[in-house]
């Protein structure tokens, strides 16, 4: 059992430190990128396509069975541009990134909610012959995911 002063030291480090939200997702390309918006004040646009993650297992009978996973994909400033010009559709992809809630009201007053991923890290295998077989790394260096997915105004599309 913890002293009081022990007690006490340990919840005030514990409000400052911040609570694991990483993720590493592999899977396909269900659509090319597209600008889904863009910041009014740093004109950084944003990014978005989805990505599939198929699981396979055998049921107790033996039988081969499949669950795919549309995961909604968001990609911001520079790490989003160079998405735009080189992911596409079909594509093996890897991505690390963080678990994001987007909450909203419908227009008939209902509350909605969903879970993205902010992209900070990707590698993908380019379709090209020339490139068969070599992974390539799209990272987000400057931290611009971290930046303007929460706190910017958006002009949406």
């Amino acid at each position: 059992m913890w002293s009081f002063p022990e007690k006490t030291a340990f919840l005030k480090w514990r409000k400052k430190m911040n609570q694991l939200n990483n993720i590493l997702l592999e899977g396909t390309t269900v659509n090319d990128p597209e600008v889904a918006a863009t910041s009014i004040t740093t004109k950084r646009r944003l990014i978005k396509f989805t990505l599939a993650n198929d699981r396979y297992w055998r049921d107790r009978s033996g039988n081969a069975q499949q669950d795919t996973l549309f995961i909604p994909i968001q990609c911001w400033g520079d790490l989003g541009e160079r998405c735009l010009e080189r992911i596409r559709k079909g594509m093996s992809v890897r991505i690390l990134g963080r678990l994001h809630m987007c909450r909203w009201e419908s227009k008939k007053g209902e509350r909605r909610s969903s879970v993205e991923v902010i992209c900070t890290h990707l590698e993908y295998r380019p379709l090209s012959k020339g490139k068969a077989g070599q992974v390539e790394i799209i990272e987000d260096e400057n931290g611009e995911a971290e930046m303007l997915s929460d706190y910017e105004v958006l002009y949406e599309f």
